[in-house]
């Protein structure tokens, strides 16, 4: 059987240490980055009613301008890691890597045949990038 090496993209590692380099530099020093937020995860952490409706005061009556998804992740960090400013900040970092990722991932095909079209295309071979 013919097996192919999977070899490691030296760019992908690069572009990843890069990523990470910038979304965590100084995460564990950022107090807490926007106060209002930060306090309705304060808030939210406290019982499911104001979880599920992303308020904003510990009464649930007053709820946040924005969609409580990305608050459950950073209610659901604050849980496991403890109150404190980098927790909250934490899936946003690793969402910044992830992006990374899928954006890599998505363009990887369609860069590598163009390039590889201009190669061949200058050396007068015929690129067929479908066939990748």
């Amino acid at each position: 059987m013919n097996r192919k090496k999977k070899k490691i993209d030296k760019w992908l590692v690069w572009i990843l240490t890069l990523a990470v380099a910038l979304n965590f530099t100084n995460i564990w020093e950022d107090e807490y980055v926007n106060q209002y937020y930060t306090s309705a995860v304060k808030s939210m952490m406290q019982n499911l009613h104001n979880f599920f409706f992303a308020s904003f005061d510990p009464a649930g009556f007053v709820t946040v301008d924005k969609p409580p998804v990305a608050f459950w992740i950073q209610t659901i960090s604050a849980k496991i890691f403890g109150f404190h400013g980098w927790s909250v900040i934490l899936p946003q970092a690793l969402a910044g890597v992830g992006s990374v990722i899928l954006l890599y991932v998505m363009i990887k095909k369609s860069i590598w045949c163009s390039c590889g079209a201009n190669s061949c295309a200058n050396h007068g071979y015929n690129a067929n990038c479908s066939s990748r």
